[in-house]
């Protein structure tokens, strides 16, 4: 935990991607929280909305969307995904 509560900046790709289970949402709030909490910087990618965010889990939706307020970009459609063209 140490290596991804401490890193300079963490990116996480990704996130919630493919099955989740309470054990997975345990454990990105730990990371999360400490980020949160110690002001470090974190870059998160998710094919979901903010408000889709906070449905999974409104702990880490909320500090995630705190965060990252200012620096939010929402991509939509298919024509902007660059693995079909």
């Amino acid at each position: 935990m140490n290596t991804f509560n401490l890193a300079e900046v963490l990116i996480i790709d990704d996130l919630f991607k493919g099955k989740i289970n309470e054990s997975d949402i345990n454990i990105i709030f730990e990371i999360v929280n400490y980020r949160y909490m110690n002001n470090l910087p974190i870059i998160v990618s998710s094919e979901f909305t903010p408000e889709e965010l906070l449905y999974f889990d409104e702990g880490i939706g909320s500090r995630i969307i705190e965060m990252c307020k200012d620096y939010i970009v929402e991509i939509e459609g298919r024509e902007n995904n660059y693995r079909v063209k």
